[in-house]
């Protein structure tokens, strides 16, 4: 079932992929094209750092014409090394059953090429961004229980989860949550507390450069403007905003049944994205928090990965 699953989500996002130069691509590439390659990279743009997707937006504006083809196959195959790296741990887990493995490696398929994902997989741009934050997570999922073992190799290691994390954050600006899972996993491996402390200096790092990052010219992109962001009303947005975020797979598969409804109206009026994403916050810490109390996630990769993902 997950070859099938695996195979028709393939063939959908191909078939069903953008063409053409669309959304926020236009004004973004307005500022490139007016702009040094650095620059460019170095702006904020919707309040994204793009830093490290945009050499990819930067090489097919340059050197492909703008044609979406390129970014296509090359969200795909970030998509396929994510996917990848989340079966790794899967499969060497030595304590889950056969039965569990086949049901996560399900879970992990479905998950990432369901047509509810479709907005992100059949556009180019939107797959380069969200998958290089998946990639880099994932990896550094897999490196952290690595620094339990006190070896040679601790060093090269804690330098790999850094650069990890840095592409993460500086991909898209949900990437910066990497710091904070990455310290309350490290909290649950019981691990030293000066590498707790390199973390929690790198995530410190990483938002700080965030915060300074410009803004691109002439336009904010942000669906977050003109919100004001002090008082007590922040604390409600803040939680409004995280429980749509997290409902907001559920809402996409839903208002694609009224297509002729503007999206944004149906997300305002129904408050389905707000109230499935708040049961979807209980239920994660549900999941999560028991988890978390008996520090027993370095014995199963499988449960640790699993973990990584619903604290991310």
């Amino acid at each position: 079932m997950a070859l099938a699953f695996f195979v028709s989500g393939i063939v959908y996002v191909y078939f069903g992929r953008w063409r053409v130069t669309h959304m926020d691509y236009w004004k973004i590439y307005d500022v490139c094209l007016d702009n040094t390659w650095l620059k460019s990279a170095v702006f904020k743009y919707g309040g994204h750092s793009l830093f490290f997707p945009m050499f990819l937006q930067l090489a097919n504006l340059h050197f492909f014409h703008g044609s979406q083809q390129f970014l296509f196959f090359a969200g795909l195959t970030l998509l396929l090394i994510s996917v990848s790296l989340l079966l790794i741990p899967v499969w060497r887990d030595q304590t889950a059953s056969l039965t569990a493995k086949i049901v996560s490696t399900l879970i992990v398929i479905v998950g990432s090429f369901w047509m509810g994902r479709a907005a992100i997989t059949t556009s180019g741009g939107f797959n380069c961004e969200n998958s290089s934050v998946m990639v880099g997570a994932t990896l550094a999922f897999l490196l952290l229980p690595k620094m339990c073992d006190d070896s040679s190799r601790l060093l090269s290691t804690a330098l790999i989860l850094l650069c990890a994390g840095f592409v993460v954050s500086f991909s898209m600006a949900i990437g910066l949550a990497i710091w904070p899972t990455l310290l309350v996993l490290a909290w649950c491996l019981r691990l030293p507390r000066h590498l707790m402390v390199m973390l929690a200096v790198a995530g410190l790092a990483a938002a700080i450069i965030f915060v300074l990052l410009p803004p691109s010219p002439p336009y904010d992109l942000s669906p977050l403007q003109g919100i004001h962001w002090r008082g007590p009303s922040a604390v409600y947005t803040t939680i409004v905003w995280l429980c749509r975020l997290i409902g907001s797979p559920v809402s996409y598969t839903v208002f694609a049944w009224w297509p002729d409804k503007s999206f944004h109206h149906l997300i305002e009026s129904s408050g389905l994205a707000l109230w499935s994403g708040a049961g979807g916050l209980v239920l994660a810490a549900t999941a999560a928090l028991p988890q978390l109390s008996q520090h027993k996630i370095r014995k199963s990769t499988l449960q640790f990965t699993g973990l990584a993902l619903v604290i991310f």
